[in-house]
């Protein structure tokens, strides 16, 4: 049986090969100014063979090769190739619209494409669009932002005066909330579906995963640079959507894929990717588009006396609240991680609880949208778990008083005008790479109040700076990143939370990015290094991560799961250089390590830190 279910794949693979990107592949309505490039041809003319062969499928070139264009061509070409053949029927019919008032059975053909994604890129689709596409051919791919509380309520008024209608993954999941009144998006029957970043709906379970299978379509695909973000088992949430029968349920994926170490899983897992999913990197790709060089630099900081003191302080306070509950054992974690970033991040807003929002989950882009956080609430709650005892005057004592309190301890480092060391090395590293070279930095922080402190000290320096955030709004956010990549500016520096970052932004006014904090997903760290790295970056770029020095701490530990996570990636992502018996492709203690946990289970691990 699984023979006969690889052997239907490699088929469709080996057809898949005649793709070569024709240069005589025309695409009708693109300006002329806007010439496509090979891999971009290459990729429209897969996509239209996929829509012919099945359902559709997972387009995950790396980030900045101009997916959002290649859609734009396929939905371009396939309504020309449409056009003709209707033509054709009429012509082999003898039949006219003026003869029998109507268009024969076309007019009962879908016609309209969905593009679901986060609420920052939906006015970056709308552009492109604009940008892209000839204003002949304008009333040909006419766009309806389906988003806020004046949405068209009739989808007879969608299918008849729009091609393309634009929407948000969390405008879908409160809509179908609701199964008694879901909008009129899951009453429409849709061309096509096309979820861009499709990576945020990868746990299967969530409400947002849900809707977007709930919806109707005879095609449907994923658009992601990172289809695998900690598991193999991500992937499943993508092939749930595109509705693969060998992979109905999450039950038939674990039987058929497995852990992906036998080899009989593993010929069906890369027959399937090959057969589904096309993927192209920029390092393939550099001699081609002339991409700049791009320089990884890991930069090791050693922390002041005082600084190593107070991580290994606050080590041994929390140890024990592993034993107390999980949610106690992340508080844990996430204490030890503030401490080596600033140790000003420990200090409470005065009710008790660390004032910081960490977001471990990336599959969540924070948009403003309250909607968009389902999975972030969680996160939240779990680490704002922290012990609080009573002073004898019975009000709460902060963390940073517990533990102060608990040994004696210098204070000093705490003080407002303390900078730590690694702040001291960010700005000695912008002064000597970046400023004496008139060149711009990108500034990475998963937290915003590091991001404040961060701030802070460049205004001490009189640096000129702007930020994207998540408090920002999507309109200031959009000026900032463009004052920041225009070339006569006086901005030098953006500062910019990872989970923002990892969506739409295009940052190439900056060659220089740090990740002043590390990840456990090395995935959303390498999308905001493609914010800088990509189609239309000229200066070479250098990507910075700041590491502390100290043996055995939490930072060690991230990269340790962030070296197996990519090891992983990378595996898999090779589907088309796998040889059964050759290269076996999945390595047993990967896939042990990685495709069997859940999101988070890492940190059962990482728990024994603070079990000792």
């Amino acid at each position: 049986m699984v023979l006969t279910k690889i052997e239907e794949l490699e088929e469709m693979a080996e057809e898949l090969k005649k793709c070569k990107g024709s240069p005589n592949l025309k695409i009708s309505g693109l300006k002329k100014k806007c010439v496509l490039e090979p891999h971009q041809l290459m990729a429209v003319e897969w996509m239209m063979l996929k829509e012919k062969q099945s359902q559709g499928g997972i387009l995950a070139d790396d980030m900045g090769l101009g997916k959002t264009l290649q859609i734009i061509a396929l939905i371009l070409k396939e309504r020309e190739e449409e056009k003709k053949e209707r033509k054709e029927k009429e012509e082999d019919e003898n039949l006219s619209q003026s003869e029998n008032g109507s268009e024969s059975d076309f007019d009962d053909r879908p016609r309209l494409t969905l593009i679901v994604c986060p609420l920052s890129l939906m006015d970056q689709w709308v552009n492109e669009i604009t940008k892209f596409v000839s204003s002949e051919h304008e009333e040909r791919l006419s766009c309806y932002k389906y988003h806020g509380p004046n949405k068209i309520a009739d989808s007879k008024t969608l299918q008849s005066n729009y091609c393309v209608v634009i929407t948000t993954y969390a405008t879908l999941r409160r809509d179908c909330s609701d199964l008694k009144s879901k909008s009129r998006l899951f009453h429409v029957n849709w061309k096509r579906i096309v979820l861009d970043e499709a990576h945020i709906v990868k746990n299967p379970e969530t409400a947002g995963s849900a809707a977007v299978c709930a919806l109707n379509a005879k095609y449907r695909w994923c658009v992601t640079g990172t289809p695998i973000q900690n598991k193999l088992l991500d992937l499943y949430s993508l092939y749930k959507f595109l509705q693969m029968p060998h992979f109905a349920t999450e039950a038939n994926w674990v039987e058929e894929i497995g852990q992906g170490t036998d080899l009989e899983n593993q010929r069906l897992l890369y027959a399937l990717l090959r057969a589904t999913m096309l993927r192209r990197t920029k390092k393939e790709l550099e001699n081609v588009l002339a991409l700049p060089r791009k320089t990884e630099k890991p930069i090791s900081i050693v922390l002041d006396k005082d600084e190593q003191d107070l991580y290994w302080l606050i080590a041994e306070y929390v140890r024990p609240w592993g034993r107390i509950n999980t949610n106690k054992g992340y508080s844990g974690i996430l204490l030890k991680r503030l401490a080596l970033a600033h140790p000003n991040l420990l200090i409470t807003d005065g009710k008790g609880a660390i004032n910081l929002t960490d977001v471990d989950d990336p599959s969540v882009i924070n948009d403003k949208d309250p909607e968009e956080s389902e999975e972030s609430k969680a996160d939240a709650d779990k680490i704002r778990i922290l012990e609080n005892k009573w002073k004898y005057d019975g009000t709460k004592q902060s963390f940073i008083e517990q533990v102060l309190n608990w040994r004696s301890f210098d204070h000093k480092i705490l003080q407002p005008c303390h900078e730590p060391s690694k702040l001291r090395k960010l700005h000695e590293l912008l002064e000597h790479e970046v400023l004496c070279k008139n060149d711009k930095a990108i500034i990475v922080s998963q937290w915003t109040k590091m991001l404040d402190l961060i701030a802070d000290s460049l205004e001490k320096r009189k640096i000129k700076y702007c930020v994207v955030s998540g408090p920002i709004k999507l309109d200031e956010r959009r000026e900032n990143c463009k004052k920041f990549n225009e070339p006569g500016s006086e901005i030098k520096v953006l500062l910019l939370q990872m989970n923002v970052g990892g969506a739409g932004l295009n940052l190439i006014g900056g060659n220089h990015l740090f990740i002043y904090d590390l990840h456990w997903n090395p995935q959303l760290m390498k999308q905001a290094f493609d914010r800088v790295y990509r189609m239309g970056q000229t200066k070479d770029v250098f990507i910075y991560k700041l590491i502390t020095e100290i043996e055995n701490s939490i930072e060690e530990n991230i990269l340790t799961t962030q070296e197996k996570k990519l090891q992983m990636f990378e595996e898999v992502m090779n589907f088309n250089e796998w040889i059964p018996g050759i290269n076996r492709g999945l390595s047993d203690n990967v896939m042990v390590e990685t495709m069997r946990l859940r999101d988070g289970e890492e940190y059962d691990k990482l728990l024994e830190y603070c079990r000792g």
